[in-house]
């Protein structure tokens, strides 16, 4: 039987090992890459055997994110209410430096379909009914737009955070197979 924290351990590296889907911008997304001193960290967390895989990489990004010199995470995985109604989450608060940043996490799967449209169409995810255009327009759309709601506003301002004064960028890791 295998040693669970040697199960995280070879999950970890095989997260640090996905590379991130492009670098600087991309259709107005910037990305956001942790400048870590040490590229072959182990990941120290806690022990996840039954953790679903989207939780599993918040907690090796946040990790990641925690180990940054001059990085602090000011909250994470921050649910937003109107009145009684859940209208999103934000990933992510940290600064870096004096600058305060919304970062949404991404970690995909997407498989190359050359019968479907043209360019980053083709790229779906395993189960079909998700692909990588849909996901770049629900960043734009929606998860980076819930910074400036009226009903974020109030967490903002707990974290002493103005939305005008935050940038927005995502964490976006996929492995492609084509």
């Amino acid at each position: 039987m295998i040693n669970p924290n040697e199960a995280v351990a070879k999950q970890f590296s095989g997260y640090a090992a996905t590379p991130f889907l492009w670098k600087g911008a991309l259709n107005g997304l910037d990305m956001y890459v942790p400048e870590l001193q040490q590229k072959k960290a182990q990941f120290q967390g806690l022990d996840m055997p039954n953790s679903r895989l989207g939780k599993r990489v918040e907690e090796f990004v946040l990790w990641e994110l925690q180990n940054e010199v001059g990085v602090r995470v000011l909250r994470e995985n921050v649910q937003v209410f109107d009145r009684q109604t859940t209208i999103g989450e934000l990933d992510c608060l940290l600064l870096k430096g004096q600058q305060a940043i919304h970062l949404e996490m991404v970690y995909k799967f997407y498989l190359y379909d050359p019968s479907l449209g043209i360019g980053l169409d083709r790229w779906i995810g395993p189960n079909r009914n998700d692909s990588l255009v849909q996901k770049l327009s629900k960043l734009k759309e929606r998860q980076l737009p819930l910074l400036c709601k009226p009903p974020t506003q109030p967490v903002l301002q707990n974290c002493g955070l103005v939305a005008e004064n935050i940038l927005q960028q995502v964490f976006f890791k996929a492995c492609i197979f084509r």
